[in-house]
């Protein structure tokens, strides 16, 4: 009976052990799933629904847009900023050429078209020319979704191709070229 019983502590060890240690609270974590995130980026420009970023991007995500030296920090910022672009380009399109994933980041290239047939606040007024630009995109995913979006492009080419003429105080104009 002792060597049963004996047996039967071993056996119930082995079967508790691991259950105690699975009970332990983790972390409430969201699988990323880096394929999904990226094809809902390309469904908000296909659709421009602005009500989409509330489930691709984490509430304290950053939007940094590098040539214009600006972060747009949280939601709210992020709505503002992508509801700006389209205000002046409502036919804005971003196709990717090029993705390549990792299980927390992704690395978009894309090409930028549109009209611009607003005024980009302060800065130009409307011109009803076309643009077309590449650039890339760096993303960041935590939680299953975009918490950080970087992009890069040549902000030069795009104000090249809008007409965009710089004058300094001296009457000088500097106009851009390809």
């Amino acid at each position: 009976m002792k060597q049963r019983k004996s047996h039967l502590v071993v056996i119930a060890s082995i079967l508790i052990t691991p259950a105690l240690f699975s009970c332990t609270p983790q972390a409430d974590r969201t699988e990323t799933n880096p394929e999904a995130l990226v094809q809902g980026l390309a469904d908000f420009w296909a659709t421009k629904d602005l009500g989409m970023i509330d489930t691709l991007f984490t509430d304290d995500c950053v939007y940094e847009d590098v040539p214009d030296l600006q972060a747009y920090n949280g939601k709210q910022e992020v709505v503002q900023f992508l509801s700006d672009i389209l205000a002046w380009a409502p036919d804005t399109r971003v196709v990717y050429e090029a993705t390549y994933l990792g299980d927390d980041w992704a690395t978009l290239e894309w090409v930028w078209s549109g009209t611009q047939t607003g005024d980009i606040e302060g800065l130009i007024e409307a011109t009803g020319k076309p643009f077309s630009i590449r650039g890339s995109t760096i993303l960041e995913f935590q939680d299953g979704k975009i918490k950080r979006n970087t992009d890069y492009y040549n902000s030069g080419r795009f104000l090249y191709q809008l007409g965009v003429k710089f004058v300094f105080p001296s009457g000088q104009v500097l106009e851009l070229t390809e």
